[in-house]
């Protein structure tokens, strides 16, 4: 059974503060009473939950950005590819935590394309600065209907949190995606996504502040001003 990814976040980040605060409990366990004992494992405790916490809204708040862009293409059929990009440009500068976004269409339902999937990605200048971003269609690197992160949702029907896989040749790291469907008529149209850096997990927990996100919802009654 595959860990779904927030397990996978929680167990790499949370276990290490675990381990040094517990080693730390040990090493001066002569000298603590009982009481101190209590308090520190208390604290510990409240530590790995807030840590918990966190990660789970940010997720939540990378999620909704994808669910958005699924409902900005299903209430616009007629977007052109250069307002998609710029649609995608503005999912990664909403959130610190995406690395990447991306819509995959269903073969041959995007005009002019047998295969179409635009994706925009930060482009990494130091391990902590993405300040620039780079614009492909994936369909041009590699075959994206046989991958999980569009097979899958395609076929559940719903969102779900990708296990982490190297994205070689469009996103070039070690990532999780988030994908869900997006329809048209009925019928599933293609997939939205967003990407997370497994490698620069400080993002995540610098997103989880809703202050720093701005998400826009169709359904909850906000409008996104695309370009003409």
């Amino acid at each position: 059974m595959l860990i779904p990814l927030r397990i996978k976040l929680i167990l790499a980040i949370v276990i290490p503060v675990l381990v040094i605060i517990g080693s730390l409990l040990f090493v001066s366990l002569g000298r603590r009473n009982a009481e101190l004992e209590a308090k520190t494992t208390e604290e510990l405790q409240s530590v790995a939950a807030q840590k918990a916490i966190q990660i789970e809204l940010a997720l939540q708040g990378i999620a909704a950005i994808a669910t958005s862009t699924a409902d900005v293409v299903e209430i616009n059929p007629s977007l052109s590819s250069a307002q998609i990009y710029e649609q995608l440009r503005r999912n990664i500068r909403q959130n610190s935590a995406i690395y990447g976004s991306a819509l995959a269409f269903e073969p041959n339902t995007f005009s002019g394309y047998k295969l179409f999937s635009p994706y925009a990605r930060r482009v990494q200048q130091t391990p902590t600065n993405y300040q620039q971003l780079k614009v492909l269609d994936i369909a041009t690197v590699y075959d994206y209907t046989k991958w999980q992160w569009y097979s899958e949702p395609k076929r559940s029907g719903k969102g779900i949190w990708v296990k982490p896989y190297f994205d070689e040749g469009a996103g070039n790291i070690m990532m999780s995606t988030f994908a869900l469907p997006f329809h048209r008529e009925g019928k599933v149209r293609g997939v939205a996504t967003v990407d997370i850096d497994l490698s620069n997990l400080d993002n995540l927990f610098k997103s989880a502040s809703p202050a720093k996100s701005e998400i826009f919802h169709y359904r909850a009654g906000w409008h996104l001003h695309l370009p003409s």
